[in-house]
């Protein structure tokens, strides 16, 4: 694949990367910066990054299985936080590019996908429709 494009802005990136036989289409990958804008803290952003300010860290799926006491602070915190969560809304840049897909007979490149890391349906609220999540955690040891 060849990159074709980067566009930074702020705190947030979008990468358009070629390498079909069609140079006329894109794909879109975004991440948690794209988000930071619509009120959403990130997580890894140095000095305001949850994990660079706090000690609270992701609870992976073997701890989560095997505590009841993981489990329900979990819950808990997912309970408490989604009424602001769920009420946030997309921002320019989402909006910007479900436009992009919306009208994309329209625009060339044409944007074919958008991929994100992210989990918070801003993408959809949007008006996304052609979105896939990828949220991994890949750790060497």
């Amino acid at each position: 694949m060849r990159l074709k494009c980067v566009i930074y802005h702020q705190n947030w990136l979008l990468i358009f990367i070629g390498g079909t036989n069609d140079r006329n289409k894109v794909l879109v990958v975004t991440g948690a910066g794209i988000s930071t804008e619509s009120g959403l803290q990130d997580y890894r952003s140095e000095g305001v990054g949850l994990y660079d300010v706090s000690d609270k860290r992701p609870t992976n799926h073997q701890t989560f299985l095997k505590s009841s006491q993981v489990r329900k602070s979990y819950w808990a915190r997912s309970f408490i936080g989604w009424s602001s969560w769920s009420l946030t809304q997309p921002n320019p840049a989402h909006k910007a590019l479900a436009k992009w897909e919306r009208y994309g007979n329209l625009f060339k490149p044409q944007l074919t996908h958008i991929v994100t890391q992210n989990v918070d349906q801003l993408h959809y609220k949007a008006g996304s429709s052609k979105v896939i999540e990828v949220n991994i955690f890949i750790q060497a040891k």
